[in-house]
């Protein structure tokens, strides 16, 4: 079963755009960028251009929150306060917010710079990636490369997890054959191989129980806005 997946992006790209004269405050960014490759504890990760075609040319109902919180809904695709773009970089979003005290105040700290991260939810269907080996300076890797997605919100974040697309919960493992010809290709003892194993699984358990809280959290009803 597809389970929903996260990602990160420290965003330069977040800004708030100043409101003319009794016109809406706005926020625009970039919610993932294409070939930025993530650094993940097993594997590494990219989104490919064109990733986003589908879920654009199908009209996904995207919702833009704050911190993926439903109750803190700021715009929406189909109720136009959302738009979505598909460019060279990546995807950008512009979002009309709200008149509400969580948008004006998230507007201003993402002006001051207080918050400048981006994330989006999204699900990978059955055909969605492609797993292959690469490497780097001699240093052997499994990449996902990612080139279609089923989205389901973009939003601002407090707390990007790192500098690039990063994962912020780790719901995928790469296939155990691939992950072994890059072990042996590096080098890697049985001994090390065990160890690293063992802690992997401890780790995945880990991601696996936060992916079901990102699930149930996504799952709930989206409401219409918030305010403190």
């Amino acid at each position: 079963m597809n389970q929903f997946e996260t990602r990160m992006l420290e965003a330069s790209e977040l800004r708030a755009e100043p409101a003319a004269k009794n016109e809406p405050l706005t926020i625009k960014g970039y919610a993932a960028t294409f070939n930025s490759v993530a650094k993940l504890p097993s594997f590494r990760e990219r989104f490919m251009p064109g990733a986003f075609t589908r879920a654009i040319d199908e009209r996904h109902d995207v919702v833009c929150l704050f911190n993926h919180d439903p109750g803190n809904v700021l715009g929406r695709t189909s109720s136009g306060t959302l738009k979505l773009k598909q460019d060279d970089k990546g995807l950008a979003f512009t979002c009309v917010l709200p008149e509400t005290r969580t948008a004006q105040d998230l507007h201003e700290s993402i002006r001051r710079g207080d918050i400048n991260g981006c994330s989006l939810a999204f699900m990978v269907p059955e055909d969605g990636s492609e797993w292959s080996e690469g490497s780097d300076n001699g240093e052997f890797f499994v990449l996902r490369s990612i080139s279609d997605v089923d989205l389901k919100d973009v939003s601002p974040v407090t707390y990007p997890a790192y500098s690039g697309t990063s994962i912020a919960a780790r719901c995928v493992e790469a296939p155990v054959e691939l992950r072994s010809a890059v072990d042996a290709k590096n080098g890697v003892t049985d001994e090390t191989r065990a160890w690293k194993q063992q802690a992997n699984e401890r780790l995945r358990k880990l991601q696996l129980d936060r992916c079901a809280e990102i699930e149930a959290e996504l799952s709930k009803p989206v409401g219409h806005g918030a305010s403190f």
